[in-house]
């Protein structure tokens, strides 16, 4: 089983990496041809193992290895290439490492990853690769490798970066191809940080912020990348702990996944609208956009009816109650910024939520590339119950 982390750019194949399809218009970059022809900064847990002619890095339970890769052109499509074993378990955490503006690491960043069961692999002994698409942001990122478990070992073998044109070719279309919607889904709008777009520094907080440049830049990205990968189209989360992509007259969200505001020359003074300027992409290529909705933190709606001393008959029951007959406030407001704050059960909060969704369709509606609402569920969000022991109102 091969994979990639959720919210990140990747890429696998299932087949051994022998039969793996050249790259067209790419070529190898000289310097990182082998994983023992560098020398990697690590933690110390690793050891090189020599079998049948070929030799390979092991990573102990907790190791990590970071090789620098040699890069052609900043900004320009580049792919590195991860050789690993299929027939012994292990999971592989495999990241782009590189600074902000401001010149620090964040952990937020390019994470990819590969996950093999046990005997998995198509032939006994065989080896797959695993391809990561990034695109530097200086002439110094590194490759971080981790073994993701903590109970056995993790190998890989030769590590090779090539680089490409100026932009990912497009994946060529069959005549008669299915016409159904292959979407890729991002659970959080951290789309700057999965195309390693550009971000500027400010000059009197020395904070690295984000502009109209950078998601302009990951926006153009990102459809490249779905064309390339076969995809024709996407499910985006718009709205995800408190923070909106865009400007909204029913939310009061954070700037979570906007710093803009920030800029100590009031550049931004308002809120971008970023998923006007994706919805205009799609348009553009002919992709299908569907913008999806965390419901999990407070509405400006029902917070006033809540505050209110003498609640009307139509909006009791909004906040979510427990089985001892305690709100989801008083066990879990200490401690936690999101959750099923109310309950899905009751009219007013279910008005609330479709005006949030009405706004939205209202607002982006008349886009071609417009593929419909989405509403993202789970135990941390008011549009479910958690469990059996919850909404014991009245």
């Amino acid at each position: 089983r091969v994979g990639t982390a959720s919210g990140s750019v990747g890429g696998s194949t299932s087949r051994l990496w022998k039969s793996l399809p050249k790259l067209p218009h790419w070529k190898w970059l000289p310097g990182l041809d082998s994983s023992g022809h560098e020398r990697p900064v690590g933690n110390g847990l690793s050891r090189i193992r020599k079998e049948a002619g070929r030799e390979w890095i092991e990573l102990l339970p907790g190791g990590w290895q970071a090789y620098p890769l040699p890069v052609g052109p900043v900004g320009v499509p580049h792919v590195v290439e991860v050789e690993y074993p299929t027939q012994a378990a292990q999971t592989l955490g495999i990241s782009v490492v590189e600074p902000n503006a401001a010149g620090i690491v964040t952990p937020i960043g390019l994470n990819s990853g590969v996950d093999v069961a046990a005997g998995t692999g198509p032939l006994a002994g065989g080896w797959e690769r695993h391809r990561l698409i990034f695109w530097p942001r200086s002439t110094t990122p590194f490759l971080l490798i981790a073994n993701r478990r903590d109970d056995v070992p993790a190998a890989f073998g030769t590590l090779r970066v090539l680089t490409g044109p100026k932009a990912l070719p497009a994946r060529p279309t069959a005549a008669g191809e299915d016409a159904r919607l292959m979407a890729l889904y991002f659970d959080r709008p951290l789309l700057a940080d999965a195309f390693l777009a550009g971000d500027t520094l400010d000059a009197g907080s020395d904070r690295s912020l984000t502009d109209w440049v950078t998601f302009l830049q990951a926006g153009t990205r990102f459809v490249e990348y779905l064309k390339h990968t076969g995809h024709n189209g996407a499910m985006l989360s718009v709205w995800h702990e408190g923070g909106a992509i865009y400007p909204s007259g029913v939310l009061q969200s954070t700037p979570k996944y906007d710093s803009g505001l920030f800029f100590g020359t009031g550049q931004d003074p308002v809120r971008k609208d970023i998923l006007e300027l994706l919805f205009r992409l799609f348009d553009r290529e002919g992709l299908t956009l569907v913008p999806a909705l965390q419901f999990s933190t407070p509405l400006p709606e029902l917070e006033t009816l809540r505050r209110r001393q003498v609640l009307p008959p139509e909006s009791a029951g909004i906040e979510l109650v427990a089985a001892d007959g305690r709100t989801w406030r008083q066990l879990f407001a200490a401690d936690r910024a999101v959750g099923p704050v109310y309950n899905p059960l009751s009219p007013p909060v279910q008005k609330a939520m479709q005006r949030v969704m009405l706004e939205l369709g209202q607002r982006y509606g008349q886009h071609r590339s417009f593929g419909g609402v989405a509403v993202q569920l789970g135990p941390q969000t008011y549009a479910q119950l958690p469990d059996a022991q919850w909404a014991h109102d009245d």
